[in-house]
């Protein structure tokens, strides 16, 4: 399982090599290293797929998670109410998302 994620990882970044602004991809890596227990490079990936696209929603929901783990209460302020906008405007999110964004926010 390991090497697949790293053989998947190594991929997405040579992707990223002739994409660097593709948020999927740097969204992607994060998830990818959530698995591997790499949180704080993957929290850097989310941020970066944000930077990009602010309406990133794998990426916000992904750095919220990490955020909320750390207790990094500026993280959460910000990422709160996107997330909460995200599930009022739910017609163009899969229920994939809706779920993990529900997940998130509980407790928080």
């Amino acid at each position: 399982q390991e090497t697949k994620q790293a053989t998947a990882i190594s991929i997405m970044r040579k992707g990223l090599l002739s994409f660097p602004d593709n948020t999927l991809l740097h969204s992607s890596i994060g998830d990818v290293l959530v698995k591997q227990g790499e949180r704080d490079m993957a929290y850097r990936e989310y941020r970066k797929a944000l930077e990009i696209d602010g309406k990133n929603i794998a990426a916000a929901i992904g750095c919220f998670e990490i955020a909320r783990e750390k207790n990094d209460q500026k993280t959460l302020e910000e990422l709160k109410p996107k997330l909460h906008a995200w599930l009022l405007e739910n017609s163009a999110i899969s229920p994939h998302l809706m779920e993990r964004i529900k997940n998130a926010l509980k407790d928080a």
